[in-house]
């Protein structure tokens, strides 16, 4: 029941730091976070640290993720390869290389059972948020897209309707210059008529 009830909590944390993580980064603090949350440490086997190490590292500036990147590229540890992946799939990380945190998370899943169940749990999960992210972000791109291309049929449209009423004023504006040659030449032939039967 006990083991149960901590991966339970593990998994509705993970989902928390899952649903931020799709979210993207909104910004980081003005001040640097001082250090890793408590437990968040390189010998660190348990997932619930983990999960909070995830959320300790999406609070930090583009500065702060470069040093903690080269610290981690020194470390030697069973869980340095969840870590480095949480690191590598930051939003604003100036190293991001997503496709690498997916290399590293699927060679720790490929890895013998040395680490808790539910670090490889985490370490499953954050792998499935990688590409459900990548997922939205090309949903995004799809919209973004459809979007332009729906801007540039509005655009067209306006432009054509622009054309037909300019095009239609313009008819109507000959269409008067013409009614009014038709009655300048009913009054000259009027004037002509007169002319002539004054002349008889």
């Amino acid at each position: 029941m006990r083991a149960s009830r901590g991966r339970t909590t593990v998994s509705a944390l993970a989902l928390a730091v899952g649903v931020w993580w799709l979210s993207g980064c909104a910004g980081w603090p003005s001040e640097e976070p001082q250090g890793p949350p408590v437990g968040a440490t390189p010998e660190t086997h348990d997932a619930a640290s983990l999960v909070a190490y995830a959320h300790w590292v999406h609070t930090l500036s583009p500065k702060a993720l470069d040093h903690l990147y080269y610290r981690l590229l020194a470390e030697n540890s069973p869980t340095r390869p969840i870590r480095l992946a949480v690191a590598l799939s930051h939003p604003e990380a100036p190293f991001r290389d997503v496709e690498l945190a997916r290399q590293l998370l699927d060679g720790y899943l490929r890895r013998p059972h040395l680490e808790t169940r539910c670090c490889r749990e985490f370490a499953a999960f954050l792998r499935s948020t990688l590409d459900a992210h990548d997922s939205h972000e090309r949903t995004r791109e799809r919209l973004a897209r459809l979007r332009e291309a729906h801007a540039a049929l509005e655009r067209e449209a306006t432009a054509l309707r622009a054309s037909a009423e300019e095009e239609r004023a313009h008819r109507i504006r000959l269409e008067r210059q013409i009614e009014a040659l038709k009655a300048i030449e009913m009054d000259l032939n009027a004037a002509e008529r007169r002319a002539q039967s004054v002349v008889r």
